[in-house]
């Protein structure tokens, strides 16, 4: 609490210093892409925050569009790919909006904001959850680890047999369980972490059917062309949302084509952009980055948390996450660059 009380002073001072300001305009030169994943209705409770931790609020997602239309200059997915086909320069403090996975809400609460303050934005789908009414995997493990009944459940560690660990009682350390059971299957095989999900589904879970639906539902493909209808940019999250350094190369092949073609075949657009799940350093490599430019996408995109310079390696332009329920210095720290530099240095 310390740590993030003296984080919290901080970013407060370097909002008020000049300091964000002095950082954008170094980096000014560089391209600012933002990676949002959901908005909701309202502000969150001090309780909720774990399930909310990425989304943002309405009311928060007005200011933040207020701040980028204000001090920065959003472009299209179409103006960043025909400067970079044409050789012509971004304009200073460029930035690019970007959402994952294909939440609902994505059509419900932010595109009318974004229509409201005219800045594009590219929202990049998991194709096999579209139309469902399933949730993300990494979603489900949070659910089941936080409502779990029994006084053991499995860990992914696929060596001892998904060996049982004692059920946490309180909900902080359920929350520090599921962290680290989220994380340990990004590090699995994809069977392995198929076969984890199948040992915790034999358990009933209710919290999966009483689950906040504005926060989990996914679009469907009419809602889809709907968001292509109002102007924005349709990009592949892959079929299934693996971790793509986890899955054979003909896994890869088959999540990167198919998830291109089906966007293509219901939007009747050419898909041009890839983000990859997770988007970390360690879930992508020159393989998975050979297979985007071979599918046919023309840039993909990572989740590392910094500017990207536009004359690097086009499938791995880095992104900023944008973290849910937190004060607007946060995110104007996130904006500015320095909240990545801190994140080296710690």
């Amino acid at each position: 609490m310390a740590a993030e009380t003296l984080k919290s002073v901080f970013y407060s001072a370097a909002r008020h210093s000049g300091l964000n300001w002095l950082l954008r305009r170094i980096l000014g030169g560089r391209l600012l892409v933002l990676c949002y994943h959901g908005v909701v209705s309202e502000d969150c409770h001090d309780q909720q925050r774990f399930w909310y931790r990425n989304t943002v609020s309405c009311r928060q997602f007005q200011i933040q569009l207020e701040f980028l239309n204000r001090y920065l200059h959003p472009i299209s997915l179409n103006d960043l790919i025909s400067r970079l086909q044409n050789g012509i320069p971004l304009k200073r403090n460029s930035v690019l909006v970007t959402f994952d996975d294909g939440y609902r809400n994505n059509l419900t609460n932010a595109a009318p904001l974004l229509l409201k303050y005219g800045t594009p934005a590219m929202f990049n789908i998991t194709t096999g959850y579209i139309n469902e009414i399933g949730v993300l995997w990494p979603d489900e493990v949070n659910l089941r680890v936080l409502s779990w009944p029994d006084s053991s459940l499995p860990y992914p560690s696929p060596k001892n047999a998904f060996s049982k660990v004692k059920a946490p009682a309180t909900v902080e350390e359920r929350i520090t369980l599921a962290d680290t059971i989220r994380a340990a299957c990004k590090t699995l095989m994809e069977d392995d972490r198929l076969a984890y999900l199948s040992a915790l589904r034999q358990v009933t879970c209710p919290a999966l059917e009483q689950r906040d639906r504005e926060l989990y539902d996914f679009l469907t493909w009419d809602d889809v062309r709907g968001l292509v209808q109002s102007g924005f940019d349709i990009g592949s999250h892959t079929v299934s949302h693996p971790i793509l350094t986890q899955i054979t190369p003909e896994q890869v092949k088959q999540e990167l084509v198919e998830s291109k073609t089906r966007i293509e075949k219901e939007t009747q657009n050419c898909c041009r952009c890839l983000v990859y799940p997770n988007g970390q350093a360690e879930d992508f490599n020159q393989s998975v980055e050979d297979a985007a430019r071979n599918a046919g996408y023309l840039l993909a995109f990572t989740a590392t948390g910094s500017y990207t310079w536009l004359n690097s390696n086009h499938y791995a332009l880095s992104r900023i996450g944008v973290p849910g329920q937190v004060p607007d210095a946060v995110f104007e720290s996130r904006v500015s660059g320095l909240d990545s530099w801190i994140r080296k240095l710690l």
